[in-house]
C-alpha cells in the first residue's frame, strides 16, 4: 500500500537556542532591613540580616551602629512578601552569626559566628573578633550546640563555608598566612570523621585580591565574589567551570556597581539567589538564567488534524461484486479507494483499506493499512479574543502550548505596546487602539548538554476603542436544560453592537459561534471547513469595524441550542471560538439617505435590488447609475462614514461561479465610485455569492430578491470615539 499523503502538512516548529542571559527580580521581605548572602534551605531561604530584634538587650555594632548580624528564614514562596524568622535560637549567638551552607539533606549547617564570644561585648578584642566556622546538626528538628571547625585560629578568619551536596567537602574564604593575597579560598575534606589541613586554591582562583563568599556547585561549577580589577564594581561574582578554567565574571545584570556577593543557584544553573547593595542597601534578589527573549516567534498556526487517503493502485476486477471501504481508526467508515476526513482529536489511529464483498457486506480482503499519528502543532499557542477594547482587562492564555519536548520553565510575553509579563495566564489592558502584535515565549529548562531553549509563536490582535460607557464586553449568560440542570456560558458581543438597544431590539438579538475572523478572505473550500461543514453550514461576514472576515455557524435565539453548537465546535479543534451576539439590521431605504445624519447611518443597511447586471456580465448598466449616484452624494455629505458594498446573487450556477460574479459586481460597483472621487481607504466591495440569500430560491421572485447589492455604512472608529468624547 502506498503512503497516505497528508492534506495539509502539520509543522514541528523547532525550539530556538539563542545568546543566554541573566535576569534579577528583587524580594520584599518584611520588615525591611538590609539582609545578604541567600541559601536555599529545603523549602526556605536562609540569609544574613542586620535587623532589629525583640528584648531588652540591644547588641549592636561599634563602629557601624548597625545591629549584628544573625541568621533569619523565609520561605521560598514568599520572597515576594514574605516576613522574616529567626532562623533557630539554638546557633543565634550576641555576635554576628553567618552566613550559612547546608548539605543536600538540609540536616547539617555550617556557619560563620566571631569565634570568641565575651562575657561582655564591650570587651571585645582584635583576637576575639575573628571569624570561624561552626557546624549544627538538626536532630528531632532541634540544632545541635554549635560545634567549631578544627582549623579555626585566633590569628585569622576562616569563614564563608560552602558545603558540598554530600557535606564531605567544604570550601571557605580566609585571610590566613602562604595565601595569594588579601583573603583566598580554601577546600577541606572531611576523612575519618576529621578535616583535612585547608588547601588554598592556587592562583588560577585566588589572586592578590580578596577572594569570598564561595558557592560551590553540585557539577563542580564554584562561583564566588572578588574586588579583583575588571569587574563592574567593587564586589563582583565570578564562576569558574570544574575543568578547572580560569574564572569569569558573571554578565550585568548580575554584577553591577555595588557589592555583589553570595550568589547560589540551583541544580541546573537556573534560578539562583544572590544579594547587592546595588540600590544603597543590602538586598536579596532572585537570578534566572534565561535567553535572550523573542528571537525567533513564527505565527501560530491552528491545528489541523485533516488528510487524504488514497490508493492509486485500483486491483479490482469491475466484473466481480467487490468495493474499496476505508476504515479510518476513529469508527469511520468510508467507501470508495479516496477519503479525505479530518480527525476530531490527536491520537494515534489505524486506517486500513479493507475490500468489501457487495454482495454480502462482509469483509473480502484487507488491502493494507497505515498508521496514523495526529498531533497537534508544536507551539507555544496563544489564546485570545481576536479583539479587545481599550482599557478592558483581556486575559492571555498559554495553557493551550503542545510542547510535550519541551520541559517548560516559565512563560513570557511581549504584548506588543511596549509591556511585558510573565505567566502562564496572564491579564492585560490595552489603552491605545491599533494592531498588535503578542509574543509568547516557553523558555524550556537546560538538556542534556546544559543549554536552555525556548519556542515563541506570536499573533496579533486588534484593539479597538472603547467610546461608549456601557460596557459591552463578556456577558454571562444561564438557561436551564431539558433535565432541569442550570447551566451557564459566556458570549462576546459583536463591534457592531456599540449603540444602545431598545428591548425590541434586544428580544430580536440572536446568537452565533464564531470560529475565527481573519483579515484575509478564507475560501469556505478550505480544509479547516471539512469537517465541521458536515454538521453546520459556514457563514461568512464582514466585519467594518475589525477589518476582518469573519467565519461563524448556527444563529439562534435560544441558549440552550447555541451552547450545543458553541460545544460541538469546541470539539472540532476550533478552540479560539466563542459566541458572539448578532443585533438585529437596522435597514435604511434608499429614499431616506437626503434626511439622516452620519450617526443615523452608523451600521445601517441600504438593500437595493434594482441595481442590475447582464447576464453573466459584472458592468453595471447606465439606466441605475443614478442609485450609485445617491450613494455618492451621501458619502460626500458624511467624510466620517466609509462604506462596505456587498453584492449577492441568487443559486442558479456553481457556488465558485457565483462567488466570483459577486465579487466583479462588487469591485465594478466600488471602481464607479472611485471614479467619482471616493478614497480608496472608505470603500470596500465584497461578493458574498449565494451565501445570504433573503428570499426563497426555489421562485422566480425570491430569485429576483437574492439578486441585490447591500451597502453597509459606518461611522470611522476615531469619528465614533470623538463622537463619544464630545
Amino acid at each position: 500500500m502506498r503512503s497516505l499523503p497528508l492534506l495539509v502538512l502539520l509543522l514541528a516548529w523547532l525550539p530556538s537556542v539563542g545568546q543566554e542571559q541573566y535576569e534579577v527580580f528583587p524580594t520584599d521581605i518584611r520588615p525591611a532591613a538590609e539582609d545578604f548572602a541567600p541559601v536555599r534551605w529545603k523549602n526556605a531561604v536562609v540569609f544574613c540580616s542586620l535587623r532589629e530584634q525583640d528584648g531588652i538587650i540591644d547588641h549592636r555594632d561599634a563602629r557601624t551602629g548597625k545591629p549584628l548580624a544573625d541568621l533569619y528564614r523565609v520561605e521560598l514562596d514568599d520572597l515576594g512578601h514574605g516576613k522574616a524568622e529567626l532562623l533557630s535560637e539554638a546557633i543565634t549567638s550576641p555576635v554576628n552569626d553567618g552566613p550559612a551552607s547546608f548539605n543536600a539533606d538540609g540536616d547539617l549547617v555550617c556557619y560563620t559566628r566571631n569565634r570568641t564570644i565575651p562575657k561582655r561585648l564591650g570587651n571585645m578584642n582584635a583576637r576575639m573578633d575573628h571569624l570561624g566556622l561552626f557546624f549544627s546538626r538538626l536532630e528531632n528538628g532541634a540544632w545541635s550546640a554549635p560545634e567549631p571547625f578544627e582549623h579555626n585560629s585566633d590569628r585569622y578568619s576562616v569563614m564563608h563555608a560552602s558545603l558540598s551536596a554530600d557535606g564531605m567537602e567544604l570550601v571557605f574564604a580566609s585571610d590566613m598566612p602562604g595565601g595569594q593575597g588579601g583573603t583566598d579560598l580554601y577546600r577541606s575534606s572531611l576523612r575519618n570523621g576529621s578535616w583535612t589541613e585547608p588547601e588554598n586554591l592556587g592562583p588560577t582562583i585566588n589572586g592578590p585580591s580578596n577572594e569570598v563568599f564561595p558557592f560551590l556547585h553540585p557539577d563542580g561549577t564554584l562561583y564566588f565574589s572578588s574586588d579583583r580589577p575588571g569587574g563592574a564594581g567593587r564586589l563582583d561574582v565570578l564562576k569558574a567551570d570544574a575543568s578547572g578554567g580560569a574564572p569569569v565574571f558573571m554578565p550585568p545584570p548580575v554584577n553591577s556597581a555595588g557589592n555583589d556577593l553570595g550568589f547560589t543557584t540551583d541544580a541546573q544553573h537556573l534560578h539562583g539567589l544572590m544579594s547587592s547593595d546595588r540600590d544603597g542597601l543590602d538586598r536579596i534578589l532572585r537570578v534566572r538564567r534565561s535567553l535572550a527573549p523573542f528571537k525567533d516567534c513564527p505565527e501560530q498556526v491552528m491545528d489541523n488534524f485533516c488528510y487524504a487517503f488514497k490508493e492509486e493502485q485500483d486491483l479490482l476486477d469491475p466484473s466481480l461484486p467487490l468495493a474499496y471501504r476505508w476504515d479510518l481508526g476513529d469508527g469511520t467508515v468510508i467507501q470508495g479507494p479516496e477519503a479525505h476526513h479530518c480527525y476530531e482529536a490527536p491520537g494515534t489511529y489505524t486506517a486500513r483499506l479493507d475490500v468489501i464483498d457487495t454482495e454480502t457486506g462482509e469483509l473480502f480482503l484487507t488491502q493494507g493499512t497505515r498508521t496514523v499519528q495526529v498531533e497537534r502543532q508544536r507551539q507555544a499557542f496563544i489564546l485570545a479574543p481576536d479583539t479587545v477594547r481599550t482599557g478592558r482587562p483581556v486575559d492571555l492564555d498559554a495553557g493551550s502550548s503542545n510542547l510535550t519536548d519541551t520541559d517548560v520553565d516559565h512563560y513570557r510575553w511581549d504584548l506588543g505596546d511596549g509591556g511585558r509579563s510573565e505567566g502562564s495566564v496572564i491579564r492585560h489592558a490595552f489603552r491605545t487602539p491599533g494592531t498588535y502584535t503578542l509574543k509568547l515565549e516557553a523558555v524550556g529548562r537546560p538538556g542534556p548538554d546544559g543549554r536552555l531553549k525556548a519556542r515563541c509563536s506570536s499573533r496579533r490582535i486588534v484593539v479597538m476603542d472603547r467610546y461608549k460607557e456601557e460596557e459591552d464586553g463578556v456577558v454571562v449568560v444561564t438557561y436551564q436544560d431539558a433535565r432541569g440542570l442550570v447551566r451557564s456560558f459566556a458570549y462576546q458581543e459583536l463591534p457592531q453592537d456599540e449603540y444602545a438597544l431598545t428591548e425590541e431590539e434586544l428580544q430580536d438579538a440572536q446568537f452565533t459561534v464564531e470560529l475565527f475572523a481573519s483579515t484575509e478572505r478564507v475560501a469556505l473550500s478550505d480544509p479547516r471547513f471539512l469537517e465541521i461543514r458536515k454538521h453546520y453550514p459556514i457563514l461568512e461576514r464582514f466585519d467594518p469595524v475589525r477589518g476582518k472576515y469573519t467565519y461563524s455557524v448556527g444563529e439562534a435565539k435560544d441558549l440552550a441550542e447555541m451552547y450545543a453548537i458553541y460545544r460541538k465546535v469546541k470539539e472540532l479543534q476550533f478552540m479560539e471560538a466563542e459566541v458572539m451576539m448578532i443585533h438585529p439590521e437596522k435597514l435604511t431605504d434608499m429614499s431616506d439617505l437626503a434626511f439622516l445624519t452620519a450617526q443615523d447611518l452608523n451600521r445601517s443597511l441600504v438593500r437595493a435590488s434594482n441595481i442590475l447586471f447582464g447576464y453573466r456580465d459584472t458592468t453595471v448598466m447606465d439606466a441605475y447609475l443614478p442609485t450609485l449616484d445617491t450613494i455618492i452624494t451621501t458619502l460626500n455629505n458624511f467624510p466620517e462614514l466609509e462604506l462596505v458594498i456587498e453584492a449577492h446573487t441568487d443559486d442558479v450556477g456553481g457556488d465558485d461561479y457565483n462567488l466570483a460574479l459577486s465579487q466583479g459586481r462588487a469591485s465594478s460597483v466600488e471602481a464607479h465610485l472611485l471614479e467619482k472621487g471616493i478614497a480608496a481607504t472608505r470603500i470596500r466591495g465584497i461578493g458574498f455569492g449565494e451565501q445570504h440569500p433573503i428570499a426563497n430560491n426555489s421562485e422566480a421572485e425570491g430569485r429576483r430578491l437574492n439578486r441585490r447589492v447591500e451597502f453597509r455604512f459606518h461611522v470611522k472608529r476615531e469619528e465614533q470615539a470623538n463622537a463619544a468624547h464630545d
